[in-house]
């Protein structure tokens, strides 16, 4: 077969070593397992952020940026469980939420680092399997943006001595 396709069964041998490969390798279901993990990382992250919002005395972003914006595109009793939940965490819950919303955030995205990881063996077929806490150590590692997180405790740490 040549570089470029020159003819239509070139295409068609094409298109179907492409959907074998992902049929032999489950890419839909691991790109569906992807996705979800991620997706569910975004609901902690959100609580970890109005936290740090709280924790910073930024809810003015609330009050005059992001809640005035929500409201105008939800429904009023939609808007009303999410004011009162985010009031509830900028007011009272910044402990828990820093911590637990951090926690699950990492936790939620090493799932979806391991997932690529054994898609990637499949795609690859890598023989070699890891042991679960190496597996597990990496993916968590992966999980945290390493400059991100150091930026963030630096500025807390000069916000706090402040």
């Amino acid at each position: 077969m040549t570089a470029i396709p020159a003819s239509r069964a070139d295409l068609r041998e094409i298109a179907e070593n492409v959907v074998e490969s992902f049929r032999r390798d489950r890419l839909m279901t691991a790109a569906a397992a992807i996705a979800y993990q991620v997706l569910s990382a975004v609901i902690p992250l959100a609580l970890f952020a109005l936290a740090l919002f709280g924790v910073l005395h930024l809810s003015s972003l609330w009050t005059h940026h992001v809640g005035p914006w929500i409201e105008a595109r939800t429904s009023i009793p939609l808007y009303t469980v999410i004011n009162d939940t985010v009031s509830q965490i900028l007011l009272h819950q910044e402990g828990f939420w820093l911590t637990a919303g951090l926690a699950l955030t990492i936790w939620e995205l090493s799932s979806a680092v391991r997932a690529v990881m054994e898609a990637l063996d499949r795609i690859y077929e890598a023989r070699a399997r890891r042991p679960c806490k190496r597996s597990l150590s990496r993916s968590i590692r992966s999980a945290i943006p390493r400059r991100c997180s150091a930026n963030t405790s630096n500025r807390s740490i000069r916000a706090s001595s402040a």
